[in-house]
C-alpha cells in the first residue's frame, strides 16, 4: 500500500513540474524572401524648390520678355518620313510628310522653347513657389504625327492626350515622373494625366509607329514660353528683376549650333525684348 502511495506522489509530481515549465513562445512573424524588409527606395527626382521660396508676387508681374527666334543660314532638309509600311497612316495624308527636327519658314523658327532660369542670380525655383496653371492643354495624335511637337507645362497642369486617328497609337511616356505605356485605339480616346516633377525635353512616343515623337517640358514655374510657326514667342507676366534666358531646339548641337543663355533686365511694366539666332552647323 505504501508503493503505491509513493508512486501516485511521483506521478502528481511530474505532471506539476511539466505544467509549470516555460510558456512556449509565439511563432516569429513571417518574412518576405527569407529576411529582414529592405528599406525603400525613393526614386531621386528634381526638386520643385528650394525651402525658402517665397510665393510668386503676381501681383507685381506687370513685365513681359518677348522676341523672335531666327535661323542664321539654310534650314536642313528635313527627311520625309516612311509612311509606306503603315498604310493607314499614309491615307490620312495626300502630300508627303516630313520629320520636325527643325521647323524653320523665312528665317524663323517654331517649336524652341524659351525659360527663365534664374531672377537676381538665384535659381527661381529657390525663389518662388507657383501655383500650377489650372488651364488645360491637349497633345493630339493626328494623322499618325504628334501635336503639338513639342509641349511645355507646368508641374500639375491639366494635359489630356488624346487621338483623332481612328486607328491604334500608343502613347510612351519616359522621364522624371511615373512611367506610362497606354494604347489608345480609336479616335476620341482620352487619357488625363498630370506631371507632378519638373522635367526637361522627355520623349512621348508610340510604339506602333516609330516616327511619332513628341518633345515635353515641366517647369516648377510659370516663366516660359514655346516659339510659334513665325518664331515669335512672348513671356508674360513677368516681375521686374535681373533674369537669366535660356533657349532649347531638339538639333542644337547636332544640325544647329547651341546658344548660351543671356541675361535680361525687366522693368516694371516693361515688355522686353529679347531675340535669338540659331546658326546653321
Amino acid at each position: 500500500m505504501l508503493k503505491r502511495v509513493c508512486a501516485l506522489i511521483s506521478v502528481l509530481t511530474f505532471v506539476v513540474l511539466v505544467g509549470c515549465g516555460e510558456p512556449e513562445k509565439p511563432a516569429a512573424a513571417p518574412t518576405t524572401g527569407g529576411g529582414e524588409k529592405k528599406p525603400e527606395v525613393k526614386k531621386d527626382t528634381p526638386k520643385k524648390g528650394g525651402a525658402a521660396a517665397e510665393k510668386f508676387p503676381a501681383d507685381k508681374a506687370t513685365g513681359s520678355i518677348k522676341g523672335v527666334v531666327s535661323l542664321e543660314g539654310e534650314a536642313p532638309k528635313m527627311n520625309k518620313i516612311d509612311m509606306s509600311g503603315a498604310a493607314s497612316c499614309a491615307a490620312l495624308h495626300k502630300d508627303a510628310v516630313t520629320k520636325e527636327d527643325v521647323v524653320a519658314k523665312d528665317g524663323k523658327l517654331a517649336n524652341v522653347v524659351v525659360y527663365v532660369t534664374t531672377v537676381n542670380g538665384k535659381p527661381i525655383a529657390d525663389t518662388w513657389s507657383f501655383d500650377p496653371a489650372t488651364e488645360e492643354v491637349t497633345l493630339d495624335q493626328k494623322g499618325c504625327q504628334y501635336i503639338p511637337h513639342v509641349l511645355a507645362v507646368t508641374t500639375d497642369q491639366p494635359v489630356n492626350v488624346q487621338s483623332d486617328d481612328d486607328l491604334a497609337h500608343n502613347i510612351h511616356y519616359i522621364g522624371n515622373n511615373p512611367e506610362f505605356n497606354e494604347s489608345q485605339q480609336k479616335a476620341g480616346s482620352k487619357k488625363a494625366v498630370k506631371f507632378s516633377e519638373p522635367d526637361e525635353h522627355a520623349a512621348i512616343a508610340c510604339n506602333i509607329h516609330g516616327w511619332m515623337k513628341a518633345y515635353l517640358w515641366v517647369f516648377p514655374h510659370k516663366l516660359f514660353a514655346v516659339t510659334k510657326e513665325d518664331g515669335s514667342y512672348e513671356i508674360k507676366g513677368v516681375p521686374a528683376g535681373d533674369y537669366e534666358v535660356a533657349v532649347w531646339q531638339e538639333s542644337e548641337g547636332a544640325k544647329l549650333t547651341k546658344l548660351d543663355p543671356v541675361k535680361v533686365k525687366v522693368g516694371d511694366k516693361e515688355a522686353k525684348e529679347q531675340n535669338f539666332t540659331y546658326k546653321v552647323k
